[in-house]
């Protein structure tokens, strides 16, 4: 920590890396969400899977699209998120109670003298039988010039658990979470985005495939209307919007998931 130069070049290679170099480097596409294109990737004796999106962003300039992407304080209005489950570490949240060890996380990362670089405390809550899930992730923004285009790079990662905040009981802490976007202006459509995407992390116990297969079919397309939703929206504090939208539906795949293992 914090990120490095190198680390940055490599998301813009990534970013400018053509499709057919992809799917040659073993990522295959699984979905469609309107003009991105959703790839994954075996992680071979790891397990699991690496994630990549591709595409364009229609109608949502780059620079509004990564405002709303790293507005924490505007995230939890149009995601529905309480601050107790999304926010800075070490700001003051009454209902989390935040610790010593989240005081000397934001100390150290306060040394960086890019003030777009946040460690950030986040939990996702799940229906039974999934157990919760929550992260302690640093998170750094830079602006570059690529190609005389304004390009945007954030990076994030799991920070070193020995600066993470406590364990919750409950809730699996995920230590090995890394993202990477980049956002560029389009080169084809007026007033969109270009889009590079990529996920990985290691959720630490098993997850029932039905998961992967609501979130690719159901969960991400629901975040990303939600998502461009608030892009429009913008400044405007009109936004309505609700990341429960479908969640019983998940529950009802995890239901029917059930009674299908214990059939005999």
């Amino acid at each position: 920590m914090p990120f490095t130069a190198q680390d940055f070049k490599e998301a813009v290679v990534e970013f400018r890396r053509s499709v057919e170099d992809e799917l040659a480097a073993g990522w295959e596409q699984v979905s469609t969400l309107g003009d991105l294109v959703v790839y994954r990737r075996p992680l071979g004796e790891k397990g699991g899977y690496e994630y990549m999106a591709r595409g364009e962003l229609v109608d949502i300039k780059p620079e509004v699209c990564h405002d709303v992407f790293v507005d924490l304080d505007y995230r939890r209005r149009w995601d529905n998120y309480k601050k107790s489950a999304l926010h800075v570490i070490g700001e003051d949240v009454t209902e989390d109670g935040d610790t010593a060890s989240g005081e000397a996380l934001k100390a150290q990362l306060s040394e960086a003298t890019n003030d777009r670089q946040n460690a950030i405390y986040w939990r996702q809550d799940y229906t039974w039988p999934v157990q919760s899930r929550d992260y302690c992730l640093e998170r750094e923004s830079q602006r570059a010039e690529v190609e005389r285009e304004t390009t945007w790079i954030v990076l994030t990662a799991s920070v070193d658990p020995s600066l993470a905040k406590p364990e919750q009981e409950g809730c699996i802490r995920v230590n090995d979470c890394r993202q990477k976007v980049v956002l560029q202006a389009s080169p084809s459509t007026p007033f969109s985005t270009a889009v590079y995407f990529y996920y990985h992390e290691d959720p630490r116990g098993s997850l029932p495939s039905t998961v992967f297969d609501w979130a690719l079919k159901h969960g991400v397309p629901s975040w990303l209307k939600r998502f461009t939703k608030a892009c429009a929206e913008y400044h405007t504090n009109s936004f309505n919007g609700n990341m429960l939208d479908g969640v019983s539906e998940l529950k009802e795949v995890l239901d029917e998931s059930l009674k299908k293992g214990f059939v005999l």
